[in-house]
């Protein structure tokens, strides 16, 4: 049975403003996983990300990290934060450092670790992002593509063991948003979990291992994405269109063209593949018709 990572319990939260934030908040996050969390602006999402974090405390419940209860003391909390990195939706609100190197190895640096630990971390995280050309520019000069990317490097050097970003797609060009998804599913495969909030339904159920709905502070739905977005009044009520490859094999199964238990296409090209596969299904049924 898989490892449960990070887990919410009750989570109860108000900003001092009245606003309610998260309402009884209970979620299970496990081990190696590829997590999404969907939901309409206001639903909590950040909020929750925030106290996965330590940099809020629940009003009420309890976040746990690898079967502990977090600890909100000083030392305990530089080890949350040095096992679970987040990355904001906004990177102007985390990069602060004069030039890109700086930025980079400052948690490293306040981890304690020796210069060519530093070092190393910092060349391995400007490697994985792609930003080898960036590495002496001042950060404000770069663009918000680049600036997402100095931001993910950053977290990525102090190697956690968990991954949330925060709509880290929102306002990135189609090659750029390729780009950092490709970049997840490598950092994944060395055994990172990655939660993310997204507003793209697409890359949710073609990425996802698991997907949390929220709304209105609270949990309304959870499930492997198949399940969750073939749940017409989970998505009326969360407000989320069906993925288009959901859509399109669906009517064609409806129409014939792909077999009624055939599996669900995740991607565009195991949907491709099953078209062929059907064509040349029909093909050598045509073929054993002529007499």
């Amino acid at each position: 049975m898989s490892e449960v990572i990070l887990e919410a319990l009750g989570i109860e939260f108000t900003y001092p403003d009245g606003t309610r934030a998260l309402k009884g908040v209970s979620l299970r996050i496990f081990k190696g996983k590829k997590i999404a969390i969907l939901g309409p602006n206001g639903a909590g999402k950040t909020t929750l990300f925030l106290h996965f974090n330590g940099i809020l405390r629940p009003d009420r419940g309890k976040i746990r990290f690898n079967g502990q209860d977090v600890s909100y003391k000083h030392a305990s909390l530089l080890d949350l934060r040095k096992n679970v990195g987040l990355v904001f939706q906004d990177p102007d609100t985390q990069l602060f450092a004069g030039n890109v190197f700086q930025e980079i190895s400052f948690g490293p640096l306040n981890l304690g670790l020796s210069k060519q630990e530093v070092w190393r971390r910092v060349e391995e995280a400007i490697s994985a992002t792609e930003i080898e050309g960036l590495k002496d520019k001042p950060t404000h000069f770069l663009s918000y593509g680049q600036k997402k990317r100095v931001a993910l490097a950053a977290i990525l050097a102090m190697q956690p063991r968990v991954l949330i970003c925060d709509e880290p797609t929102a306002w990135l060009d189609s090659r750029q948003a390729l780009r950092i998804v490709d970049l997840f599913q490598k950092i994944n495969q060395q055994g990172v979990t990655i939660i993310f909030s997204t507003h793209d339904v697409d890359l949710a159920y073609s990425w996802a291992d698991y997907i949390f709905i929220m709304k209105e502070g609270a949990v309304i739905g959870e499930g492997v994405p198949e399940e969750i977005f073939k749940d017409e009044a989970l998505l009326k009520e969360a407000e989320l269109n069906k993925p288009w490859l959901l859509d399109v094999a669906q009517f064609l199964k409806k129409k014939g063209y792909l077999a009624e238990r055939a599996p669900l296409p995740k991607t565009k090209e195991e949907l491709l593949r099953s078209l062929a596969g059907a064509d040349i299904a029909c093909s050598n049924n045509r073929l054993r018709a002529v007499p």
